[in-house]
Protein backbone atom coordinates (compact mmCIF):
# COMPACT_ATOMS: atom_id res chain seq x y z
CA UNK A 1 0.00 0.00 0.00
CA UNK A 2 1.34 3.45 -0.95
CA UNK A 3 2.05 5.66 2.06
CA UNK A 4 -0.02 8.83 2.24
CA UNK A 5 2.24 11.87 2.24
CA UNK A 6 1.38 14.36 4.97
CA UNK A 7 2.31 17.94 5.70
CA UNK A 8 4.70 16.62 8.33
CA UNK A 9 6.57 14.58 5.73
CA UNK A 10 6.98 17.67 3.57
CA UNK A 11 8.12 19.77 6.54
CA UNK A 12 10.65 17.17 7.65
CA UNK A 13 12.23 16.78 4.21
CA UNK A 14 12.27 20.52 3.56
CA UNK A 15 13.75 21.27 6.99
CA UNK A 16 10.95 23.64 7.98
CA UNK A 17 8.02 23.56 10.38
CA UNK A 18 4.56 22.24 9.40
CA UNK A 19 3.19 25.75 9.89
CA UNK A 20 5.62 27.04 7.25
CA UNK A 21 4.37 24.43 4.81
CA UNK A 22 0.82 25.52 5.58
CA UNK A 23 1.72 29.15 4.92
CA UNK A 24 3.29 28.20 1.59
CA UNK A 25 -0.02 26.60 0.58
CA UNK A 26 -2.36 29.26 1.93
CA UNK A 27 -0.44 32.55 2.11
CA UNK A 28 2.68 32.11 -0.06
CA UNK A 29 3.26 35.84 -0.30
CA UNK A 30 4.37 35.99 3.34
CA UNK A 31 7.00 33.26 2.96
CA UNK A 32 10.55 34.09 1.87
CA UNK A 33 11.05 33.19 -1.84
CA UNK A 34 13.92 30.76 -1.13
CA UNK A 35 11.95 28.89 1.55
CA UNK A 36 8.82 28.91 -0.59
CA UNK A 37 10.60 27.38 -3.56
CA UNK A 38 12.33 24.82 -1.35
CA UNK A 39 9.02 23.66 0.10
CA UNK A 40 7.41 23.63 -3.35
CA UNK A 41 10.23 21.46 -4.69
CA UNK A 42 9.75 18.94 -1.88
CA UNK A 43 5.99 18.92 -2.49
CA UNK A 44 6.62 18.11 -6.12
CA UNK A 45 9.15 15.39 -5.28
CA UNK A 46 6.74 13.78 -2.82
CA UNK A 47 3.70 14.17 -5.13
CA UNK A 48 1.91 16.26 -2.52
CA UNK A 49 -0.32 18.08 -5.02
CA UNK A 50 -3.65 16.54 -3.88
CA UNK A 51 -3.08 17.80 -0.36
CA UNK A 52 -2.28 21.28 -1.63
CA UNK A 53 -5.53 21.34 -3.57
CA UNK A 54 -7.49 20.26 -0.52
CA UNK A 55 -5.86 22.97 1.58
CA UNK A 56 -6.88 25.58 -1.00
CA UNK A 57 -10.50 24.50 -1.36
CA UNK A 58 -11.89 26.33 1.72
CA UNK A 59 -10.71 29.61 0.22
CA UNK A 60 -12.09 28.72 -3.25
CA UNK A 61 -8.79 29.82 -4.70
CA UNK A 62 -5.54 28.08 -5.56
CA UNK A 63 -2.38 30.17 -5.66
CA UNK A 64 -0.74 27.78 -8.08
CA UNK A 65 -0.17 28.02 -11.81
CA UNK A 66 0.58 24.85 -13.77
CA UNK A 67 3.31 24.83 -16.41
CA UNK A 68 3.89 22.12 -19.01
CA UNK A 69 7.09 22.23 -21.05
CA UNK A 70 8.59 19.63 -23.43
CA UNK A 71 12.29 20.29 -22.78
CA UNK A 72 13.71 22.22 -19.83
CA UNK A 73 17.23 22.06 -21.32
CA UNK A 74 16.17 24.28 -24.22
CA UNK A 75 17.25 27.87 -23.43
CA UNK A 76 14.07 29.13 -25.10
CA UNK A 77 11.93 27.44 -22.45
CA UNK A 78 14.37 28.34 -19.68
CA UNK A 79 13.86 32.05 -20.32
CA UNK A 80 10.09 31.61 -20.44
CA UNK A 81 10.18 29.78 -17.11
CA UNK A 82 12.23 32.58 -15.55
CA UNK A 83 9.68 35.16 -16.68
CA UNK A 84 6.82 33.06 -15.31
CA UNK A 85 8.63 32.59 -12.01
CA UNK A 86 9.36 36.31 -11.56
CA UNK A 87 5.73 37.35 -12.09
CA UNK A 88 4.38 34.51 -9.93
CA UNK A 89 6.62 35.57 -7.05
CA UNK A 90 5.60 39.21 -7.48
CA UNK A 91 1.90 38.40 -7.11
CA UNK A 92 2.18 35.69 -4.47
CA UNK A 93 1.64 32.72 -6.76
CA UNK A 94 3.64 29.53 -7.09
CA UNK A 95 4.10 27.53 -10.27
CA UNK A 96 4.13 23.79 -10.67
CA UNK A 97 6.12 22.30 -13.53
CA UNK A 98 4.55 19.22 -15.14
CA UNK A 99 7.95 16.78 -16.55
CA UNK A 100 5.87 13.89 -16.89
CA UNK A 101 2.33 12.36 -16.84
CA UNK A 102 2.12 11.80 -13.06
CA UNK A 103 0.07 14.96 -12.43
CA UNK A 104 -2.10 16.02 -15.33
CA UNK A 105 -4.61 18.85 -15.60
CA UNK A 106 -8.10 17.92 -16.76
CA UNK A 107 -7.83 20.20 -19.77
CA UNK A 108 -5.58 22.69 -21.54
CA UNK A 109 -6.85 25.82 -23.30
CA UNK A 110 -3.92 26.94 -25.45
CA UNK A 111 -3.46 30.54 -26.57
CA UNK A 112 -3.29 29.42 -30.21
CA UNK A 113 -3.47 26.31 -32.36
CA UNK A 114 0.29 25.96 -32.76
CA UNK A 115 0.71 25.75 -28.99
CA UNK A 116 -2.16 23.26 -28.79
CA UNK A 117 -0.56 21.12 -31.49
CA UNK A 118 2.71 21.30 -29.55
CA UNK A 119 0.85 20.02 -26.49
CA UNK A 120 -0.62 17.16 -28.55
CA UNK A 121 2.88 16.20 -29.66
CA UNK A 122 4.30 16.40 -26.13
CA UNK A 123 1.54 14.21 -24.71
CA UNK A 124 1.99 11.70 -27.53
CA UNK A 125 5.68 11.44 -26.55
CA UNK A 126 4.63 10.92 -22.93
CA UNK A 127 2.10 8.29 -24.03
CA UNK A 128 -0.74 10.34 -22.55
CA UNK A 129 -4.03 9.79 -24.33
CA UNK A 130 -5.94 12.81 -25.65
CA UNK A 131 -8.80 13.30 -24.89
CA UNK A 132 -9.17 10.27 -22.59
CA UNK A 133 -6.64 11.55 -20.03
CA UNK A 134 -6.45 15.25 -20.86
CA UNK A 135 -8.50 17.49 -23.15
CA UNK A 136 -6.87 20.12 -25.40
CA UNK A 137 -8.45 23.07 -27.14
CA UNK A 138 -6.72 25.62 -29.37
CA UNK A 139 -7.56 29.09 -30.61
CA UNK A 140 -7.37 30.17 -34.28
CA UNK A 141 -8.68 27.25 -36.37
CA UNK A 142 -5.67 27.31 -38.68
CA UNK A 143 -6.08 25.23 -41.88
CA UNK A 144 -4.33 22.06 -40.68
CA UNK A 145 -5.82 21.97 -37.16
CA UNK A 146 -8.15 19.20 -38.33
CA UNK A 147 -5.21 17.09 -39.56
CA UNK A 148 -3.79 16.36 -36.10
CA UNK A 149 -4.31 13.13 -34.18
CA UNK A 150 -6.84 13.55 -32.73
CA UNK A 151 -8.30 16.45 -34.74
CA UNK A 152 -8.00 19.64 -32.70
CA UNK A 153 -11.00 21.27 -31.06
CA UNK A 154 -10.48 25.00 -31.43
CA UNK A 155 -12.02 28.47 -31.60
CA UNK A 156 -12.52 29.84 -35.08
CA UNK A 157 -11.57 33.49 -35.54
CA UNK A 158 -13.06 35.50 -38.43
CA UNK A 159 -9.61 36.27 -39.88
CA UNK A 160 -10.92 37.58 -43.23
CA UNK A 161 -13.25 39.99 -41.47
CA UNK A 162 -10.44 41.02 -39.12
CA UNK A 163 -8.36 42.05 -42.15
CA UNK A 164 -11.23 44.02 -43.66
CA UNK A 165 -12.02 45.83 -40.42
CA UNK A 166 -8.38 46.68 -39.83
CA UNK A 167 -8.09 48.47 -43.19
CA UNK A 168 -11.47 50.16 -42.80
CA UNK A 169 -10.35 51.60 -39.46
CA UNK A 170 -7.02 52.66 -40.95
CA UNK A 171 -8.77 54.52 -43.77
CA UNK A 172 -11.00 56.31 -41.26
CA UNK A 173 -7.92 57.38 -39.30
CA UNK A 174 -6.25 58.65 -42.46
CA UNK A 175 -9.34 60.74 -43.19
CA UNK A 176 -9.31 61.90 -39.55
CA UNK A 177 -12.77 60.50 -38.93
CA UNK A 178 -14.15 59.22 -35.67
CA UNK A 179 -13.72 55.52 -34.98
CA UNK A 180 -14.98 53.12 -32.34
CA UNK A 181 -12.58 52.41 -29.49
CA UNK A 182 -13.12 48.68 -29.92
CA UNK A 183 -14.82 46.31 -32.31
CA UNK A 184 -16.09 42.91 -31.26
CA UNK A 185 -16.18 40.10 -33.79
CA UNK A 186 -17.94 36.80 -33.23
CA UNK A 187 -15.93 33.62 -32.72
CA UNK A 188 -17.13 30.03 -33.10
CA UNK A 189 -16.35 26.83 -31.22
CA UNK A 190 -15.25 24.10 -33.64
CA UNK A 191 -15.74 20.76 -31.90
CA UNK A 192 -13.43 17.95 -33.00
CA UNK A 193 -11.77 15.05 -31.24
CA UNK A 194 -9.33 16.54 -28.72
CA UNK A 195 -11.88 17.33 -25.98
CA UNK A 196 -13.91 14.93 -23.86
CA UNK A 197 -17.39 15.86 -22.77
CA UNK A 198 -17.88 16.14 -19.02
CA UNK A 199 -21.19 15.73 -17.28
CA UNK A 200 -21.76 18.81 -15.10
Amino acid sequence: MTKTITIYDVARQAGVSPSTVSRVMNSPEIVAPYTRQKVMQVMKELSYIPSMIAASMPRNRMNYIGLIIPDITNIFFSNIIRGIQDVCEKYGYNWLEFKNSNHLPSAIFAANDLMAIGALKAFAQLKVQVPQEVSIIGFDNIPFSDCTNPPLTTINQPTYLMGRKAVEILLLLIDKKKIKKSIELKTELVERGSVSRWEV
